[in-house]
C-alpha cells in the first residue's frame, strides 16, 4: 500500500467513493479520529486510521531525551525486546 499523492488523489477513478468515519468536532473543527487516505495493490482508495505520534522518553530530572532508547508508543513497548528498551551504561535504566 502506498500514501496517494494529494493531486493524483483528485483524478483517481474512485474518488468519491471512500466514506469517512470518525467523530468531527465543531468547536475545535479537529477530527478526533485522524485517518489517512491508501491506495492499495489493486487499485482502490481505502481510509487507514493513522497512529498517534510517537514521543522519545525523556528524563524525569532534566527533561532531556534520553538517548539509546527507541522510542515507541506504550502499547508497542511489550512486544519490543529488553535491548531496545534500555541502553548498557550505568544508570541507563
Amino acid at each position: 500500500m502506498r500514501l496517494l499523492h494529494a493531486a493524483l488523489f483528485w483524478k483517481h477513478k474512485d474518488y468519491g467513493r471512500q466514506l469517512r468515519r470518525g467523530f468531527f468536532c465543531l468547536s475545535t473543527g479537529g477530527c478526533f479520529d485522524p485517518q489517512i487516505i491508501v491506495c492499495t495493490s489493486g487499485g482502490c482508495l481505502t481510509y487507514q486510521h493513522a497512529t498517534k505520534p510517537v514521543k522519545a522518553f525523556h528524563c524525569a530530572g532534566c527533561k532531556r531525551v534520553l538517548r539509546g532508547i527507541k522510542p515507541a508508543r506504550p502499547c508497542e513497548l511489550y512486544r519490543m525486546s529488553k535491548r531496545l528498551k534500555t541502553v548498557n551504561r550505568a544508570h541507563g535504566g
